[in-house]
């Protein structure tokens, strides 16, 4: 009778053990996957500067909106990865093939639209929930990174005069 008592204990240690285990990994790794979401949403500079011209209370509302984007985008954030590894690969390969090249660069540039498609509909979607004030705002924000983009690009092309404006 001992010794099943014994080897009960045993195992209901093991068992909370291994529950403590898995469930320490599966808090972890969702830890790691919102600190990965958060910091790909901190280097997006075109959400950034979405973000930087909300006030406070907006800024959360469409800030979780493009985590979650972000988070049920990641298949095809892999699935873009994935095609530009082998449009590189591929582009490596002796003798050179510059029709298969093209087509893996079409591949891998159809995959890059999906993901900019998933967060772009997103912040349109966000953005609808904003007054007429702070559309205003979050389009001037764009438009002044735009234009300090441009500025630092040595080839860009002179900016277009507006009709009948005398330069």
């Amino acid at each position: 009778m001992k010794g099943l008592r014994l080897a009960l204990f045993v195992s209901v240690a093991a068992n909370l053990l291994l529950l403590g285990v898995i469930g320490g990994a599966a808090l972890s790794n969702a830890r790691q996957e919102r600190v990965a979401t958060e910091s790909a949403v901190a280097r997006a500079p075109n959400v950034r500067a979405v973000l930087e011209a909300l006030p406070p209370e907006r800024r959360r509302v469409v800030r979780d909106a493009v985590i979650t984007a972000v988070r049920e985008g990641r298949p095809a954030r892999i699935e873009a990865r994935r095609l530009r590894r082998e449009a590189h690969e591929i582009a490596s390969r002796d003798p050179y093939d510059p029709a298969a090249v093209k087509a893996a660069f079409a591949r891998a540039r159809d995959a890059d639209a999906v993901v900019v498609a998933q967060v772009q509909d997103t912040l349109a979607e966000a953005m609808s929930s904003l007054s007429a004030e702070e559309r205003r705002a979050v389009l001037e924000r764009l438009a002044q990174r735009r234009g300090a983009i441009a500025a630092r690009n040595p080839f860009r092309s002179p900016p277009e005069e507006a009709p009948g404006v005398e330069p």
